[in-house]
């Protein structure tokens, strides 16, 4: 055992690979168990619409115009559906995932040249095991990861055209990534692209060049390839909603739009929400209220700039009351950058802090491997009785297949761990990211299996594909006056392979889902009764018996 102890200290870097190589798969496993939630089902409908319409260029929900983003993310899921020929829950968030292993890849390769590999590796870990990431937005297909990723090498390229006065590399680059950042997710990236640019040309005293050619050539390639996609737009509908609702959808969760005690509270506990959402990780900010650490960043440009991007940059969102967290994921590599470096270099000049914050992660550790033995007696965690099938043979936790048998893998896992985290205090950070990934393996073992079967999300997923089963190849429509969920419309659209529509008007002897309300009066034959997330609206699929105008 020491020999072994001593070797993997003289040979830091096979847990530093060890983590990398474990985290792909584990990240990866049960993708594709849990239903369609939050933003995925907007995004993967848009795609299945367009592919359903073979019209790429305006997206549509329920057949009709959806102007809140544009689509550039919805080719890249269209992209991966027409590749495998497969759009299940897994190929929704495949490119999130990928995009989340790309961006790791980019913070390590992009940071070791100015920080070194150890605290670059760690930059790297810190975010794709923070809190936020480990048990939620990685597993999500949404657009943030993906978006982040392109503007976080942004913000690297710009900063390494500018120290090699590379002009021309430097604004036709980033107006290339700003064009297709704002073909993903619209307005924001152009805030992103002035306020990063204004930031590094002023407090390096070189304004000026702001209004050089090569400024004025590349913000001009930047219109014409927006104004491009914009100009096929015109030749199927109006731009002037679209313009209106991307300016709304960017301002509304602002200052602009949000009261005044609203701003004023969130400016006051938006610090804390933002380092509550990165923890573990965010513990470590307590290395970088120090003298000589903050010396280093005044005196290395690198740092200089990432504080200097990364404060300006959160301005707004510091300012806006409806800030999600996942609007800051371009910057939290910038912050755990900081973090790293402080612990690294700085982190024995502050024993007694490393001491405690160490402490509280093998706290942290132990605790987890002890709760790992109470699997067994989870039988309080009941399932929801309204599934179809399945709610029957999976009631709790300790019933799913091999509970028992994972459970013992995953203590000796964390355990093991634990006894390194003790013996090798120097290798104490990557050891806690594997003790970290461990803890993800079991979410997905034991969580998100649970969630899957008798989750309420799943609930949902149940109903849209029981309509779909019911109505097959025959029309289906909507009506028209109530909010019907889009994670049911995919579930519905993605089986029937055909656009769901809303509809004002009734026809006999075709489908219909509506509310209770829509049914008064009317002479119809019902098939199946079920309720959509919006507020649990009871929902009817029917067929009228006469036509109305």
């Amino acid at each position: 055992m020491k020999r072994l102890l001593s070797y993997l200290e003289e040979n830091e870097y096979i847990l530093y690979v060890a983590a990398a190589v474990l985290l792909v798969p584990i990240y990866l496993l049960n993708l594709g168990e849990g239903a369609i939630a939050m933003d995925e089902p907007t995004r993967v409908l848009v795609a299945l619409e367009m592919m359903f319409s073979g019209n790429y260029v305006t997206p549509t929900i329920f057949g009709d115009f959806y102007y809140n983003k544009p689509p550039l993310y919805n080719w890249i899921l269209i992209g991966f559906f027409s590749a495998s020929g497969d759009s299940s829950e897994w190929m929704v968030r495949l490119p999130a995932v990928l995009s989340l292993f790309l961006y790791g890849w980019s913070i390590y390769r992009i940071m070791k040249t100015h920080i070194g590999w150890k605290a670059a590796a760690l930059t790297a870990f810190m975010f794709l095991t923070c809190g936020r990431m480990l048990i939620l937005s990685s597993m999500i297909g949404h657009i943030d990861i993906f978006y982040s990723w392109l503007t976080f090498l942004n913000f690297m390229l710009i900063y390494h055209f500018y120290e090699k006065e590379n002009w021309w590399m430097l604004f036709l680059c980033s107006y290339l990534i700003t064009a297709i950042t704002f073909m993903s997710k619209g307005l924001p990236s152009i805030v992103f692209q002035g306020i990063t640019l204004l930031t590094i040309f002023s407090y390096r005293k070189n304004f000026w060049k702001l209004f050089s050619i090569q400024h004025i050539v590349s913000g001009l390639m930047f219109q014409a390839l927006v104004g491009l996609y914009f100009w096929a737009y015109s030749g199927y509908n109006s731009l002037e909603t679209y313009f209106v609702t991307l300016w709304t959808e960017s301002s509304k969760r602002t200052m602009i739009e949000k009261s005044q005690w609203d701003t004023i509270i969130h400016i006051f506990t938006f610090p804390f929400e933002a380092l509550m959402h990165v923890l573990p990780w965010s513990l470590l900010v307590i290395f970088c209220f120090q003298k000589a650490f903050l010396q280093k960043v005044k005196s290395t440009p690198f740092l200089t700039y990432c504080v200097w991007i990364t404060f300006t940059n959160i301005i707004i969102y510091w300012l806006s009351p409806d800030t999600h967290t996942r609007y800051l994921f371009m910057l939290h590599p910038l912050i755990f950058m900081l973090m790293a470096v402080a612990y690294f270099e700085f982190g024995d000049q502050m024993k007694r802090g490393k001491k405690i914050l160490e402490g509280l992660f093998l706290f942290g550790a132990v605790v987890v491997g002890v709760a790992v033995w109470a699997i067994p007696f989870l039988k309080n965690i009941k399932a929801s009785t309204t599934l179809l099938d399945t709610v029957d043979q999976i009631e709790v936790i300790s019933d799913l297949p091999y509970a028992n048998l994972k459970m013992v893998v995953l203590f000796v896992l964390i355990a093991s761990s634990v006894f390194l985290y003790v013996k090798l205090p120097k290798l104490r950070m990557i050891i806690f990211v594997l003790i970290l990934l461990w803890v993800r393996l079991g979410f997905n073992w034991y969580i998100l299996m649970h969630r899957a079967i008798t989750g309420e999300i799943s609930q949902y997923r149940a109903y849209g594909i029981e309509v779909a089963k019911i109505t097959g190849d025959e029309p289906l429509y909507v009506m028209d006056g109530y909010t019907f969920n889009h994670d049911l419309t995919y579930y519905i659209s993605r089986d029937r392979q055909k656009i769901l529509p809303k509809s004002t008007t009734i026809e006999p002897n075709t489908f219909y889902i509506c509310t209770d309300q829509q049914l008064e009066g009317k002479s119809y034959e019902l098939f199946y009764e079920f309720e959509t997330m919006h507020n649990r609206t009871p929902v009817n699929l029917v067929k009228f018996n006469h036509s109305s105008e």
